[in-house]
């Protein structure tokens, strides 16, 4: 129903689609594998050692690691892994504390007819899990999107990393196919948080196809807010939408966000953190009118 409704109000209500990406037309590769890093050396190995096991010919695809700065352990670990990977190293001398525009720095740079997302601290167990997915992508050229079930990578607190959305469009691991992409323009980069499932937004509004792969898994640390500031952040990266969605859709949107508030009041923990998600809508615009009456004030003062 709120698919429906989301591609009826835009039908009424129509706006740009069109990310910031630039991305390129022709693919020599199966599949790239895109993410960002930035300091994560133990996370960045376990991923790569995962990468470099899979029964994929290593020259049918690619792993471009977009690192937000210059870190010379990465470097090393990226040289280490130079002879069993097809790698791409981007780097940003000034790091841009920005994951949409370093995912799009990833896409712009790829060759490969589908780009896999993940994060640097995904873990792919299954030696199989590139070759499967291609396959799965190759059996149904209308599928634009896999989803692919995650379970929880658990620490020492277990109790802590039990919060994992099983299916999800989060960029942790998520695969589409470039001509999708194409279509939506990739990533907005105005957006500090909440990118990747806004662009979930665009590709459903677009009618774009999605399946799911019953057949394959990642393991990933799961949801936990220790703080409100994650909570914060997406919600202020929401309000940056307002003008780039038209006005209806947006608050149709926004009022979907909110659905999680109620489980601020349930005694399981994992349903709170959901609802810290939605809080952190709230607590957004509140936030902005607090920083502009701060603003105002000082204003006065220095007069």
């Amino acid at each position: 129903m709120k698919t429906r409704l989301l591609k009826s109000l835009y039908q009424l209500f129509p706006f740009s689609l069109k990310g910031d990406a630039v991305i390129n037309s022709e693919t020599e590769l199966a599949i790239s594998c895109i993410f960002p890093t930035y300091q994560r050396d133990t996370d960045l190995e376990v991923l790569l050692r995962c990468l470099a096991g899979q029964g994929l010919n290593k020259n049918d695809f690619e792993v471009i690691v977009v690192e937000d700065g210059m870190d010379e352990k990465t470097g090393q670990l990226i040289r280490l892994f130079a002879s069993q990977l097809n790698l791409v190293h981007l780097t940003n001398p000034v790091p841009l504390h920005n994951i949409a525009s370093l995912r799009n720095q990833g896409l712009k740079h790829s060759k490969g007819e589908l780009i896999l997302y993940l994060d640097d601290d995904t873990i792919i167990p299954q030696e199989y899990f590139l070759s499967r997915l291609v396959k799965l992508f190759d059996a149904d050229l209308s599928i634009g999107a896999v989803q692919i079930p995650g379970e929880a990578s658990y620490g020492l607190w277990r109790i802590k990393y039990d919060y994992l959305d099983r299916y999800s469009f989060a960029s942790r691991c998520v695969a589409y196919r470039r001509s999708a992409l194409a279509r939506i323009g990739g990533f907005f980069e105005q957006l500090a948080s909440y990118e990747d499932i806004e662009l979930s937004i665009r590709f459903t509004i677009m009618d774009g196809r999605m399946t799911r792969a019953e057949e394959l898994f990642y393991l990933h640390p799961p949801l936990y807010f220790d703080s409100w500031k994650k909570p914060l952040c997406n919600g202020l990266s929401f309000l940056r939408l307002f003008r780039r969605y038209s006005k209806p859709v947006w608050f149709v949107c926004y009022l979907n966000a909110l659905r999680f508030l109620p489980f601020l009041l349930m005694p399981n923990a994992k349903y709170r953190q959901w609802g810290k998600i939605s809080a952190g809508f709230v607590w957004a615009p509140i936030s902005l009118i607090f920083q502009k009456m701060n603003h105002r004030d000082k204003k006065i003062i220095y007069r």
